[in-house]
């Protein structure tokens, strides 16, 4: 995995932490009930609104499931690549010592 793919990663990770620290002390506390009771009365559409932001974060969380999912698939065959080539390349090296008549152990 890339460092830009990590970064994101591990922001949605502190996102999502920090959600869940949040709807835990609303949802979970009494002192949390009598917050979500005020916030009902002052501002009634908001939770309307945590909805719609609930739904776009469940619809990108699974974005990224999909696209970790495909990483993860890819992973192993460039991988196998990655391994072939360096193959031909100590092979190459091996050939190219061999022409020389330098030896090929280290001294």
């Amino acid at each position: 995995m890339n460092n830009d793919r990590s970064g994101t990663l591990l922001t949605g990770l502190a996102i999502g932490a920090a959600i869940g620290a949040g709807l835990t002390f609303l949802f979970g506390t009494k002192k949390g009930a009598e917050v979500r009771e005020k916030i009902k009365d002052q501002y009634p559409d908001l939770f309307d609104r945590v909805d719609d932001v609930l739904e776009g974060l469940e619809e990108k969380y699974g974005d990224v499931v999909s696209e970790m999912e495909k990483i993860e698939e890819k992973a192993p065959e460039e991988m196998k690549e990655e391994v072939a080539h360096l193959g031909r390349k100590v092979k190459e090296l091996k050939h190219t010592f061999l022409k020389s008549g330098r030896p090929l152990h280290a001294r």
